[in-house]
């Protein structure tokens, strides 16, 4: 997978790639894997309605948080790694000093660090107000795979099948495109109906 900076992931929907793979790796550990995939399942017509932008500015702010951190992590080739890169805006005691060189003794995040997660929040909404298809592009393409890997096991029953067709007919619909599974099975009948009539005018020769 390529390896994305800090700042890509702060970019939004303005970089593609890298707004899919978080809202298929990270989105979940934000929101919780279970309710995100519970959400998933029920066709969120909204984002709002799979993750808010309170949960996106959060996962923006731990990323700038701690990225230069987990990357030494990372490349630490001790065990257990460690590393005395900072984090930019939490608390741990003893690491962080305070104005006039005092340890602090507590825990959590900062002034500045609540205050750059306002201002991270504000900047999810508008990314979302400019980029209102992004989402709807993402769950289309993650719904047409599942489909066909779907269709790829024998557990896969003719019912499940149909019911899947109609809900990746709809996606694709809301995004003002054709669905290529209805054009393929609108050419498969066209396929089969040829195949009937070759067949009929093969018996009425054989007969005559």
């Amino acid at each position: 997978m390529h390896q994305f900076s800090a700042g890509a992931f702060l970019e939004g929907r303005k970089n593609e790639e890298c707004f899919k793979v978080v809202l298929k790796l990270f989105a979940g550990c934000v929101v919780g894997q279970t309710v995100f995939k519970r959400r998933l399942a029920k066709v969120p017509t909204l984002e709002e309605d799979l993750w808010t932008a309170s949960d996106e500015g959060f996962l923006h702010l731990a990323i700038e948080n701690a990225y230069d951190r987990w990357e030494d992590l990372f490349k630490c080739e001790s065990t257990p790694p460690t590393s005395l890169i900072e984090t930019k805006y939490t608390l741990e005691n003893g690491r962080k000093k305070l104005t006039g060189g005092q340890k602090c003794n507590v825990k959590g995040w900062t002034r500045q660090g609540m205050a750059r997660y306002n201002d991270l929040v504000r900047a999810v909404q508008a990314d979302r107000r400019n980029h209102p298809r992004a989402f709807r592009e993402w769950y289309s393409e993650e719904i047409e795979s599942k489909v066909l890997a779907e269709r790829e096991t024998s557990k896969f029953r003719a019912n499940n099948k149909n019911d899947m067709d109609q809900e990746l007919d709809n996606l694709w619909g809301s995004l003002g495109a054709a669905s290529p599974v209805a054009d393929k099975n609108q050419n498969n009948e066209d396929s089969t109906e040829e195949e009937t009539d070759e067949d009929e005018e093969d018996e009425r020769s054989a007969e005559e």
